[in-house]
């Protein structure tokens, strides 16, 4: 329970303000109060969750969607003020306090800023893991080649080598290691349409898809990761960063992850420059969807014994992939 007076917004606000430029501002005077109790970031949603079962504060939440609300306005606040916003952007979707940076009882794991893209994300220079295209010749044809018969130790027969992936994404004689992973749950699998906030070129915009992931790069490597090229953390971070649900069940949510074999494509520009390692992240239970960039849109979840209507909308690795779903029948619960 919060005691004394809501803090104010900005230093040095006057004391009385025409009501229709103030009652805007109790809004974000809730989002302060909570992300000082939390003493870390959070989401909007987050955030007006929180403030909901506090009494003092949850007759400052009105509308049907007010999370929504209070993400566009501390948005807008930071793209207005920069470094004098009373807000810094910690992960797509997520905000903190910039008085969190000079109060040493915050951890500082937290500390840091997110810089976004405003519409499209570029291609970052990252080293990214990749394989000399001729040394997959045992790869000859389009489809997931199955865990079982390929398993993902494979690579370690492999000459991986992480060069940047500016310099990689201009190369054909190479293949990128991309993860391309699926959330699951009660043979349930979340299927989602790409937004216009993407790095394929703008190949997959408007297509459904199942998968979750990005390329597997130098810092996925870690002795606490089993698989070669650290794909385990790889897919852990990605679906961290792009999808914000395991804010609160981040260690527990996720049951078991388990590779299920390589996707080759040479239809499209992106499939001749990647290698997707095809994944299936079981969780524990069907999580609330909350998507935290703007890649993602109609996020559902569908059931894998059911092809839906709108399959050949399904960019081709999400159509490979979920045909092997559907052949497993069962076998990952």
């Amino acid at each position: 329970m919060l005691r004394g007076p809501l803090p104010s917004y900005e230093e040095g606000e006057p004391k009385e303000m025409p009501l229709r430029d103030r009652l805007p501002d109790r809004l974000i005077d809730a989002a302060v109060a909570i992300l000082r109790q939390l003493k870390r970031p959070a989401s909007a949603k987050e955030i007006i969750d929180a403030a909901r079962s506090q009494p003092d504060l949850q007759h400052f939440i009105g509308g049907k969607t007010p999370h929504k609300t209070l993400n566009a306005r501390i948005a807008v606040d930071i793209i207005k003020k920069g470094n004098d916003s009373i807000f810094y952007r910690y992960a797509p979707a997520s905000y903190g306090l910039r008085e969190a940076f000079s109060d040493d009882s915050h951890d500082h794991n937290y500390k840091r800023v997110f810089i976004g893209n405003s519409r499209r994300k570029e291609v970052s220079n990252e080293p990214v893991a990749t394989i000399i295209a001729d040394d997959l010749s045992f790869l000859a044809f389009d489809g997931l080649y199955s865990a079982e018969q390929y398993p993902l130790g494979i690579l370690n027969l492999l000459d991986i080598r992480y060069l940047d992936r500016k310099h990689v994404e201009l190369r054909t004689d190479v293949k990128q290691l991309v993860s391309y992973a699926c959330l699951y749950h009660d043979d349930c699998v979340l299927a989602f349409e790409k937004g216009r906030y993407t790095s394929d070129n703008g190949e997959f915009i408007g297509k459904q898809s199942i998968g979750f992931g990005g390329h597997v790069n130098y810092y996925d490597l870690s002795l606490f990761d089993e698989t070669p090229v650290g794909l385990n953390l790889n897919i852990i971070r990605e679906l961290y960063e792009e999808l914000y649900i395991f804010r609160n069940h981040f260690k527990g949510g996720i049951e078991e992850i388990r590779f299920l074999g390589f996707l080759v494509d040479s239809s499209t520009n992106n499939g001749k420059k990647h290698l997707g390692l095809a994944a299936a992240v079981k969780l524990k239970q069907k999580l609330e969807l909350e998507t935290a960039t703007l890649g993602f849109r109609n996020l559902r979840w569908i059931p894998v014994e059911k092809t839906p209507n709108s399959f050949n909308q399904f960019e081709i690795w999400s159509q490979y992939l979920f045909r092997h779903l559907q052949n497993l029948s069962g076998m990952l619960d």
